[in-house]
């Protein structure tokens, strides 16, 4: 089994960013940018991806304000940023939970697609079932064969 051992708050920001897609000089930018934003002095380390899950929650309310849940919200959010390529686009975007551009906005709903419709129901009408008595399931049997001839009484 492999083990990783985390050192700093910074070890964890950085697997998480890498998960979004960051790399490189992005990769390094971002981490700048939420070290100065975010105090995570004091924070355990198994609580710092749900902090950046929530600034990641505060935008994704902007961008999609109909989804009634955040965790499906951020998921899709996500989804967007990582599939569409947000981190050559965007940088940095996904994470200003406060200053969201615009352009952003309209590019994240211009990429979203709902991976299931909404559930239509409807009241389902009568139907009438017709059930074949024995002996005649026993003429049609009979009756594909040639030269055989079957009488069924009533």
């Amino acid at each position: 089994m492999v083990t990783i051992e985390v050192h700093t708050a910074e070890d964890v920001i950085r697997a998480y960013l890498e998960v979004l897609g960051f790399h490189s000089d992005v990769l390094d930018k971002a981490v700048r940018y939420l070290k100065k934003e975010i105090d995570f002095s004091g924070v355990r380390g198994d609580s710092i991806p749900i902090l950046l899950n929530a600034r990641i929650a505060s935008v994704a309310q902007i961008v999609f304000p109909e989804k009634k849940t955040t965790i499906s919200q951020v998921a899709l959010i996500k989804d967007i940023f990582l599939t569409n390529g947000g981190v050559d686009l965007w940088g940095i975007e996904i994470l200003k939970a406060d200053a969201v551009s615009s352009d952003f906005v309209v590019w994240a709903r211009r990429c979203r697609i709902d991976p299931m419709p909404e559930i239509m129901t409807a009241k389902m009408e009568k139907q009438k079932i017709s059930l074949l008595h024995p002996a005649h399931m026993l003429k049609k049997i009979l009756r594909k064969k040639k030269g055989i001839s079957v009488y069924v009484s009533k």
